[in-house]
């Protein structure tokens, strides 16, 4: 009896001691996508450029090169890939998420709310078109 009410103890135990990690990585989650969001703003205020971050590179859909170099052209915006370094991962993809929120904000406050979707649009029409209508070979 005594062992086996040690047992249940030690499992209680270990079961909360679990639920502590999860709520102990959920809030670390939330602060690392406030300190991205922080330090995109941050950027903005110093008069940063304007800069998307990407991470974990993703397989671009078709015409996103397209889509980069309007938000370049017409909204100063630079496309970057990024690395962790020594945050870990899956905190590191939390300060990206919350810095391209604050980010694309910006966009949307300097040139419209609609820029964004605006832009992927155009890029769309040009890529079907430049897809459809690919030109004469190169010599």
């Amino acid at each position: 009896m005594e062992k086996t009410l040690v047992i249940l103890l030690l499992l209680a135990g270990l079961a909360g001691c679990q639920q502590h990690n999860k709520s102990t990585s959920a809030n670390a989650k939330v602060d690392a996508r406030k300190a991205g969001a922080e330090a995109a703003r941050q950027s903005i205020e110093r008069g940063d450029p304007l800069v998307l971050k990407e991470y974990p590179p993703l397989p671009y859909p078709p015409g996103h090169n397209i889509y980069t170099d309007l938000l370049k052209e017409r909204c100063q915006v630079d496309w970057k890939l990024v690395r962790p370094g020594e945050v870990p991962e899956e905190l590191f993809i939390q300060e990206v998420q919350g810095w391209n929120v604050a980010i694309e904000a910006e966009i949307r406050k300097r040139h419209g709310p609609t820029i964004m979707d605006d832009l992927y649009s155009e890029s769309q029409k040009l890529f079907k078109q430049q897809r459809d209508n690919p030109g004469p070979p190169t010599p």
